[in-house]
């Protein structure tokens, strides 16, 4: 686990991805989100972004096919668009997972630390929406 100067947490993690594929640097950050923040199998989680994506959930998933999964599964959207909630805001929140929309990235912020497999918490960005998974 990596401190950061600004004070959050970030470990590495592929939802599980490697016991799956052997490539990195994939465009798959909405599914392995999905699957570390549901504690889920990733091949699972793959085939349901699979349902709602046009193409491989390998090469990115489209903010409306993430929406519409989300619902699918029961999970209420918390819009921020409009708002100025950031990372950190969401890593101070009390709860254990959070599948969390920044601009082109999703990730999966659990028990305040940011389980991704980059460090995406360095730039604190703006978050787009959030789910609180219980």
């Amino acid at each position: 686990m990596v401190r950061n100067d600004n004070g959050m947490f970030f470990r590495y993690n592929d939802g599980g991805r490697h016991e799956f594929y052997r490539a990195r640097g994939v465009g798959d950050c909405a599914t392995r989100a999905l699957a570390i923040a549901t504690d889920g199998n990733y091949k699972e989680c793959y085939n349901i972004m699979k349902k709602f994506n046009r193409g491989t959930p390998r090469n990115g998933v489209s903010r409306k096919a993430i929406f519409e999964m989300m619902k699918s599964l029961g999970y209420r959207r918390i819009n921020c668009e409009n708002r100025n909630v950031r990372i950190s805001d969401i890593v101070k929140k009390e709860g254990e997972s959070y599948y969390v929309l920044i601009e082109k990235h999703a990730l999966c912020i659990k028990n305040h630390v940011i389980e991704d497999t980059w460090n995406s918490c360095k730039e604190d960005s703006k978050v787009i929406a959030y789910y609180h998974i219980k």
